[in-house]
Formats: C-alpha cells, sequence, structure tokens
C-alpha cells in the first residue's frame, strides 16, 4: 500500500504523519529518519489490524447527485440549453481532433 506522508520541519526535529492513518506520527532529528520511523509505524499499525471497508447506510442516496434528477423539467429553456451545449460540445470536440 502507499500512504501520503506530512512532513513538516519543527526548530531542530523533523514530523512525519502519515494521511488517512490516525495517531500515525514520527519524529525524528532528520527528514529521512522521521519518514523511516513513520513507514516502520505505518507498518506496525496495518500488521495488528486490517483494513475494511463498511457501508453506512441511511437517508443518503448510494448517487450523491440523484435528488438533482428532473430539476428543470418544467423549464421551458432547458431543451435550447440542452441543445446549446450539446453544439459546444461538438465545437470543442473537433477543434480538440485538429492536428
Amino acid at each position: 500500500m502507499t500512504y501520503e506522508v506530512l512532513v513538516k520541519r519543527q526548530q531542530h526535529t523533523f514530523t512525519a504523519t502519515v494521511l488517512n492513518l490516525p495517531n500515525c506520527t514520527a519524529e525524528a532529528p532528520t527528514r529521512e529518519e522521521a519518514i523511516e520511523q513513520a513507514r516502520t509505524a505505518a507498518t506496525r499499525m496495518i500488521a495488528e489490524g486490517e483494513i475494511v471497508r463498511i457501508d453506512v447506510g441511511g437517508a443518503r442516496s448510494a448517487v450523491p447527485l440523484s435528488s438533482f434528477a428532473g430539476m428543470w423539467r418544467d423549464d421551458e429553456t432547458f431543451d435550447e440549453f440542452s441543445a446549446a451545449m450539446a453544439e459546444y460540445r461538438r465545437r470543442v470536440d473537433a477543434d480538440a481532433a485538429k492536428p
């Protein structure tokens, strides 16, 4: 697995925090040592547990923008807007295809 690490220089040390792993931080005199200690801490944390995905149900839809579906159904200018957007996309695609 690959994780991003935030490295910050303190006054006399470096702090390396493994993002998305709570409380996984290391501090050392050099940047490289801090990163290596963070790698060791992350490896240990993952070895002692497991990463699982869960689905949290509730009122939210599986499709985040689904609440906006149909919001323009009574707008009499929507067909004109949609046609203009399609024409614009055709022009952009045609320009992108030119050498």
